[in-house]
């Protein structure tokens, strides 16, 4: 029989390849960085807000972070993750949109990469779940187009009619960008990807696997 140490070790590995792979992104000069004021600005925080929110568990970074790498460091990336959990409040409650915005981090970056690349609103983060009377329903996630996304939680609900909330990841970064925009900041919009400006974007895929089609999946931020 394998140990409880031996069972973890393929969940353990997996995430030291994703943080090892975060890590690098971070550490890339041109990775769109905000100060802490830029980043409060942009929210309508102040810090004092912000550090309560963050005890009360309410705070969700990108990369499955409720912290910044470095105080006064954060990423255009994590306006996304907290404009994301802010849509989904009202549907999931915001101890499970924060929840579900940090398990799946990778999922609603691949949505926005997808968004991006096509620079179309074709591409969703959606959440749903079956409503049933005294029961703790679980949340099921998809990504992809609207009639993709009815498909999955139809085959994975198995029938039932589930409540679900679909993010449109076009407008999300568009939104976050204006905010940005209005509080005298600027993230650059998605361009071409192709050529030297694709060193600037966040590869979405697994790194075991470099054929594998998310690798051509990119997020401009």
């Amino acid at each position: 029989m394998p140990t409880d140490d031996e069972r973890r070790a393929p969940d353990m590995k997996k995430q030291g390849s994703e943080r090892r792979r975060v890590q690098q992104y971070l550490t890339r000069p041109y990775v769109k960085h905000l100060t802490a004021d830029e980043f409060f600005r942009i929210l309508s925080f102040t810090p004092e807000a912000f550090a309560s929110a963050q005890v009360r568990h309410e705070v969700v970074l990108a990369f499955d972070r409720d912290r910044p790498e470095q105080p006064d460091d954060y990423l255009a990336l994590d306006l996304v993750a907290m404009w994301l959990t802010d849509r989904l409040t009202d549907f999931l409650g915001r101890e499970g949109a924060v929840l579900t915005v940090r398990l799946e981090w990778g999922r609603w970056l691949g949505a926005l990469a997808q968004a991006e690349q096509a620079r179309s609103a074709d591409y969703q983060f959606a959440v749903g779940r079956c409503d049933i009377p005294g029961d703790e329903s679980p949340v099921f996630v998809a990504t992809g187009t609207l009639d993709e996304i009815k498909t999955s939680l139809a085959e994975r609900l198995m029938g039932e009619q589930p409540t679900w909330q679909a993010v449109d990841m076009w407008e999300c970064a568009g939104e976050v960008r204006s905010l940005a925009k209005a509080t005298g900041g600027g993230i650059a919009p998605a361009g071409p990807t192709s050529g030297n400006k694709a060193r600037r974007d966040f590869h979405v895929g697994n790194s075991d696997q470099p054929d594998h089609p998310a690798h051509c999946r990119r997020a401009r931020w």
